[in-house]
């Protein structure tokens, strides 16, 4: 299953990202996370539509990325 693969990616950092509210996974860059973080840092603490907000900014929410093909292969010894 796609999902539970991505699920496992992420938990061992060979992705990153998060599913929305739609269920689609968004892949987040190293860069796009690091701009983030900076921007949190810089603002200190912010309200949630302020994270939405420099989220809009800094992240490509095009859904134009793709996933290596070969991440999303199941091999049966990770099962």
């Amino acid at each position: 299953d796609v999902i539970d693969r991505l699920k496992y990616l992420q938990e061992t950092g060979t992705i990153t990202g998060l599913f929305d509210d739609r269920g689609k996974y968004i892949y987040l860059t190293r860069d796009e996370m690091e701009r983030v973080t900076k921007a949190i840092r810089q603002r200190g603490r912010i309200s949630f539509s302020d994270l939405s907000k420099i989220s809009n900014e800094l992240i490509d929410f095009s859904g134009t990325r793709t996933i290596n093909d070969k991440l999303l292969e199941t091999d049966d010894t990770t099962s």
